[in-house]
């Protein structure tokens, strides 16, 4: 299966999507797939209001063997809000 996102069509989601869009990229994503430019904005702060936690964000990337990238200065990628990359282990 490919996938491909035109630029023009990105989606955002407020934060209680944090968690579900990781799950859903689990689900379609086998390890070895190539994935270009997979960006997510993480919200660490707002996830437990959501019933989220930061294992409910780090299991599915495991699962998929990515890694999240912090695309800013921040050592912990899911550690406070910002845009990570997900890039292969």
């Amino acid at each position: 299966m490919t996938f491909q996102v035109d630029p023009r069509h990105r989606h955002q989601l407020s934060t209680n999507y944090d968690a579900p869009v990781v799950a859903f990229l689990a689900k379609w994503v086998r390890p070895g797939d190539v994935c270009i430019n997979i960006l997510v904005e993480m919200h660490p702060d707002s996830w437990a209001l959501n019933g989220h936690t930061r294992s409910s964000a780090e299991e599915p990337l495991v699962e998929i063997k990515q890694t999240p990238i912090a695309l800013s200065c921040r050592r912990d990628p899911l550690g406070a809000h910002g845009m990570v990359c997900l890039e292969p282990m």
